[in-house]
């Protein structure tokens, strides 16, 4: 399966997190391992695709080194997760630290709501908040990808626009390179999201339901980088 591919259908059909998330489920979904692509041939079709980036190459080497270790608990990971996000209390932590295909990872999310979900109100604020471990065969192909499509999404312009008008683009956010990402969803609102690093391990991705995007960064501002950093030395 070529990466290059990917690269060429983006500016046509998708945007780039869908692709690649595609490319990551159908490479890390086969049942014939003999036969099929895995989780390291992604990672080597985008090692492959990094000798032409040479900032993609040295994030490279960081993720080859993560998939040696083991992921984090959910205990650990879900001290991560703040209490508050535009005081809005967090509930509904789920834990997704299991093995899949054999294969270890571990992701916590939470969401964050005003409460006025009671009854049938479909005006309801929320934020989902996700946190991954990119430690791992799982964790580092899903950094790889990530990274990759960072490096995509610059040789497009730094920014692509689905034909409905929505978006995928880099931005820079507190010292973070972030993709801000809108999308429709089927209430015909739109979903705002923020997908990121953080401590060169975690990916970060910040979603919400009726908030707006700038709401969405004030948000981002409040999540504990920092001590992602230090649990990534």
């Amino acid at each position: 399966m070529n990466i290059l591919f990917y690269k060429t259908c983006i500016y046509k059909q998708v945007t780039v997190i869908s692709v690649l998330m595609l490319l990551f489920l159908v490479s890390g979904c086969s049942s014939d391992k003999d036969d099929e692509p895995g989780i390291f041939d992604t990672l080597s079709a985008i090692k492959s695709f990094s000798e032409e980036a040479p900032d993609l190459e040295k994030k490279m080497e960081k993720v080859e080194a993560l998939g040696k270790m083991t992921p984090l608990d959910f205990s650990t990971l879900k001290t991560l997760l703040p209490e508050t996000l535009l005081d809005m209390p967090q509930h509904g932590v789920t834990d997704n630290n299991e093995a899949l295909m054999d294969l270890q990872w571990a992701m916590v999310t939470a969401l964050y709501d005003d409460g006025s979900n009671e009854g049938s109100n479909n005006d309801t604020k929320s934020l989902s908040l996700s946190i991954q471990d990119g430690a791992g065969e799982m964790g580092s192909a899903t950094l790889g990808l990530l990274y990759a499509s960072h490096t995509m999404i610059r040789a497009a312009g730094g920014q692509i626009t689905e034909d409905d008008g929505h978006y995928t683009k880099e931005i820079s956010l507190q010292g973070h390179t972030v993709l801000e990402k809108t999308e429709k969803i089927n209430n015909g609102g739109t979903k705002n999201c923020l997908n990121f690093v953080s401590g060169d391990r975690f990916i970060v991705v910040l979603c919400s339901e009726n908030i707006n995007m700038d709401a969405v960064k004030k948000a981002f501002s409040q999540i504990d980088n920092k001590a992602m950093g230090k649990i990534s030395g």
